[in-house]
Parts: C-alpha cells; sequence; structure tokens
C-alpha cells in the first residue's frame, strides 16, 4: 500500500516537472516573440 502511494506521488511529481518545463519553453517562446516581452526581461536582468 505504501509503494503503491510512493509510486503514485512519484509519477505526478514527474507530470509536474514536465508541465513547467512546457510552460516555461512557452514563455520563452512568447518573450521571445514578443519585442515588448523581451525588453522587459532585458531591464529586469540590467536592473
Amino acid at each position: 500500500m505504501l509503494a503503491g502511494r510512493i509510486n503514485q506521488i512519484y509519477f505526478y511529481v514527474q507530470t509536474f516537472e514536465r508541465a513547467l518545463k512546457i510552460i516555461e519553453a512557452l514563455i520563452c517562446f512568447y518573450f521571445a516573440a514578443c519585442p515588448a516581452g523581451s525588453l522587459l526581461i532585458s531591464r529586469a536582468v540590467s536592473a
């Protein structure tokens, strides 16, 4: 029972990490495609 629960938690964590990577890629793509977004990023990095 405990092993099954650990496997379930591990599966959820893996799925969550994959979703985060997809969201991160989408955000990077959006900011790369959007000049105002890339300007905001360059300001945030330089600040």
